[in-house]
């Protein structure tokens, strides 16, 4: 830790920054604080060292707009990206314990960044980017009423909110989840958006594991998925289905108790036999310490879902010679027991 020397800080640049952040002034000549600033690090750090010691005050925002204007003016050094910096993260540590924003002096200071360089037409952009990452941040019926204190300098309303975080599904499956949610609440979707953006994900875009998540997150909305099943033709898109599938790994397929599942067979129940398959060969290529495991999952599938065949799963245990597990799939579907001499 570097201490100041006092003695090395002009008086007058002194009394300059003090009165910046320790009073209210408004009348301040700061005509001269570049040339008083120069190249001194004893300054600059002094300068640091009295917005540190200012923001732990409450101060109005109004304070603080006319404060972060006379930095932004002036930039001494990289401040204001040490600003940006340090205020987004104290204000992402405030939002993840939620209570009352306009109580919080991190949220006052963050609030007030934000207008500053929206007022001084400044580029936002990392902010605006900032606030629709909060969705993996916090929870859904929170996320209104910060988004609300950056309406309207960073988003024009929430609708124009609610569309730019449509725009991430296909980076973000949480933002898909948050997006239903917050429709839930009563906000405003454009579903023709995300009915163009489920089918570039099924039909178009690169099949990695963002983009999967992200189409079998749609795929559970019930309005998206009639949308799809209208466009979708099986003899075309199969494969291209099929093919999303085979970059997957077992938990892809499983997650949130079979729902991907349901889904899948929903949209095309004839991709039955194949799908079993693929989840069968994730599930044997994965290793793991219970010889039962895989079976076991192989056998919840089949007595969840019609469309699976306990034969066809009898089929595939004897082509890879897993006789343990065949005794295992026979206990749980009887009928099977006929078949074995068979296979």
């Amino acid at each position: 830790m570097q201490f100041m020397q006092l003695d090395k800080i002009d008086p007058k640049f002194r009394v300059l920054i003090d009165q910046l952040f320790f009073t209210d002034r408004s009348d301040l000549d700061t005509s001269d604080f570049t040339v008083m600033l120069g190249n001194k690090d004893e300054h600059y750090r002094y300068l640091w060292d009295r917005f540190i010691r200012s923001s732990e005050i409450f101060w109005e925002e109004a304070f603080w707009i006319n404060r972060f204007d006379f930095v932004l003016t002036y930039r001494p050094r990289k401040m204001d990206e040490e600003i940006e910096s340090r205020l987004t993260n104290k204000f992402w540590t405030t939002c993840r314990n939620y209570t009352t924003l306009q109580l919080s002096n991190e949220a006052i200071q963050f609030i007030a960044w934000a207008k500053a360089k929206s007022l001084r037409k400044e580029n936002v952009t990392a902010i605006r980017e900032f606030l629709l990452g909060l969705v993996h941040t916090v929870q859904a019926p929170s996320l209104p009423s910060i988004v609300q204190s950056f309406i309207p300098f960073l988003f024009k309303d929430m609708d124009e909110y609610m569309t730019c975080l449509s725009e991430k599904i296909a980076q973000s499956a949480r933002s898909f989840e948050v997006l239903k949610q917050l429709e839930a609440q009563g906000l405003n979707v454009d579903k023709t958006k995300l009915f163009k953006l489920s089918k570039s994900l099924l039909f178009k875009k690169a099949s990695n594991r963002p983009n999967r998540r992200s189409f079998f997150a749609m795929l559970d909305d019930s309005s998206i998925m009639a949308y799809l099943k209208s466009e979708y033709k099986s003899a075309e898109h199969q494969p291209r289905l099929l093919d999303l599938l085979r970059k997957c790994d077992y938990k892809e397929i499983e997650e949130f108790h079979l729902r991907n599942i349901k889904n899948l067979l929903e949209l095309d129940s004839t991709i039955a036999d194949e799908l079993l398959t693929i989840y069968a060969d994730k599930l044997y290529a994965r290793g793991t310490g219970d010889k039962g495991a895989n079976i076991k999952r192989l056998i919840r599938a089949c007595k969840t879902y019609f469309q699976f065949s306990p034969k066809k799963v009898l089929a595939y245990l004897s082509s890879n010679s897993r006789m343990s597990d065949i005794k295992l799939l026979v206990s749980a579907f009887p009928d099977l027991k006929a078949l074995v001499p068979f296979v």
